[in-house]
Order: structure tokens, then sequence, then C-alpha cells
């Protein structure tokens, strides 16, 4: 057996020449993608009247600026703003039109998760018979019946993907919550900052660790549509697959996110860039498995 490996140059060339062949179902799984998103973004439009929701809590801000200005009430403001905040939470829990709203967008989310979670499926299955040498490697009566629960199994992929940066993002979230209910006494600026900088600096920590986890889990979608749709399976075997890879599969998640970056220019370059960054996925995925076969 010879050590796994792939070359990222081959990988870009693959890539983009499965792209060249396969760019007609790609590209339409992709526009497909994108209408889904923005049906998302519709259905969360539709069901959250923001003004009626959000306007308290910009006025109890807004208050708590002008309480800030003063130093008579700067001492008070984040008392006042903590107890504005907890009574329009409380205000918001019990009504049932809020109960209905998050309930209606919680479900719609989560439907429409699931349903990109499967277009992604079909993504990768695509760009994989797109870079392999031989199509009749892949069994499409049996990928195609296992789809929805590999779909099921992306999910929770994503969701251990995504967690990290979650927790990166939430963790000055939640800090500012709490100081909300600090004391009312005089808190030094020094005090305040080297906690603030605290905060972030584990926040950045954990972000970081989102991205090295997220490097070690790159080839698990591909896992699920060939060898194990368990995701914890997935999880173990794409850590194995890039285990002295980090720094190549390192570059090309850099490549992957180029190509994200430069599609924002145009909603349109979406198509083509998601249908792209998976061909050169597989590719390098399909090398790696043929140098551990060998």
């Amino acid at each position: 057996m010879k050590t796994k490996n792939f070359s990222i140059r081959l990988s870009i060339k693959e890539g983009f020449r499965g792209f060249g062949k396969w760019w007609i179902p790609l590209c339409s799984v992709s526009l497909v993608i994108l209408l889904s998103q923005s049906w998302l973004s519709n259905i969360a439009m539709k069901y959250s009247d923001s003004a009626k929701y959000l306007s308290p809590f910009y006025k109890a801000f807004k208050e708590f600026e002008l309480e800030m200005t003063s130093i008579e009430t700067a001492s008070y403001a984040f008392v006042n703003l903590r107890n504005k905040i907890a009574e329009l939470g409380a205000q918001m829990g019990s009504s049932y039109d809020f109960h209905l709203f998050a309930g209606k967008i919680s479900t719609a989310f989560i439907l429409i998760f699931i349903i990109l979670c499967l277009l992604y499926i079909v993504t990768i299955i695509i760009s994989k018979m797109s870079v392999s040498k031989n199509t009749q490697k892949i069994d499409i009566k049996k990928t195609i019946m296992h789809t929805p629960v590999m779909s099921l199994s992306y999910f929770v992929l994503c969701i251990v993907k995504v967690l990290p940066f979650s927790i990166s993002f939430l963790i000055p979230f939640f800090f500012f919550i709490l100081n909300l209910s600090s004391s009312t006494g005089e808190v030094s600026g020094l005090y305040v900052v080297i906690q603030w900088l605290s905060i972030l600096f584990i926040s950045f920590l954990i972000f970081v660790s989102g991205i090295v986890l997220y490097i070690r889990l790159y080839f698990t979608g591909f896992i699920i549509t060939e060898e194990s749709v368990n995701p914890f399976k997935a999880i173990t075997k794409s850590i194995i697959l890039t285990k002295g890879l980090f720094i190549k599969v390192g570059v090309l998640f850099i490549v992957t996110t180029i190509i994200d970056i430069v599609s924002l220019i145009s909603v349109i370059g979406f198509i083509p860039a998601n249908s792209i960054k998976y061909t050169l996925r597989a590719s390098a995925y399909r090398q790696i498995l043929d140098k551990e076969t060998l």
C-alpha cells in the first residue's frame, strides 16, 4: 500500500475537465440550490414581521445609548437595558403570535435545509461521476435508494462542521447579555477591555479550531455517498484520509473558498462556482482513494 496523497494541480485540472463534461447536470443542481436558498430567504421574510418584533428592542438600545452619554445614568444603563430586554422577552414568550411565528420559521428553515442537503448530496454524486475514470464503479440505483438517508447524514455533518463557528460567534453575544446583569457600581474601563479581549481571544481560538475541524472533515460528504451513510463513521474515515495531508487539503480549502468569494461578485456566479469546487474536491478524494488501493 502506497502512502496516500493527491496533487492539487491535478485536482484543479480534473475538476475543470469534469465540470466541462458534466456542466449541464452540475449547473442545473446548483441552480436549484440557489433557488432553494432564495426560497428560504423569502419564507423568512414572509413569516417575520421584523417591525413588530424588533422595533421594541431597537428602541431599548437607543435609550441605552442615550443613558450611556450621561454620567448620572451611565452606571445604570446596563441594568436598565437588561430589565427591558427581559421584559420584552417575557412579553414575546407569552405571545401566541410569536410562538406561531417561531414555529413556522423553524419548520421552514429545517425543511429547506434538509432539501439543500439532498441537493448537495446530488451535487457530490455527480461531481464524483465527472472525475471518475470508470463510471460503472458508481451504483446509480443503490445511490438513488440511499439518497434520503445520505441527506440526513449530511445534515448531521453540517451541524458538526458549523457548530464551532456558531459557538465562536455566540460566546461574545452571551457574554454581553450576561454583562447586562452586572452590578451598578463603577467598573474600570481597563477591566472591561481585558474581559472583552479574553472573550474575543477564546472565540478566535474556537473559530480556528473550527477551520481545522472543517479541513479534517473535508471529504465526509463523499464518504457517506460511497462507503458508509453513518455520519460518525464518515467523520472517522475523513480524519484518517486527511492525516498527513492537512496542508494540501488546507490549500484546496483555500482555493475553493476563493472560488466562493469570486462567485459573490454576481449571484449567477454561484452556479458554476458551486459545481467547480465540488469537482475539485471529488478529484482530490478519488486520487487519495486510488493511492490507498495501490
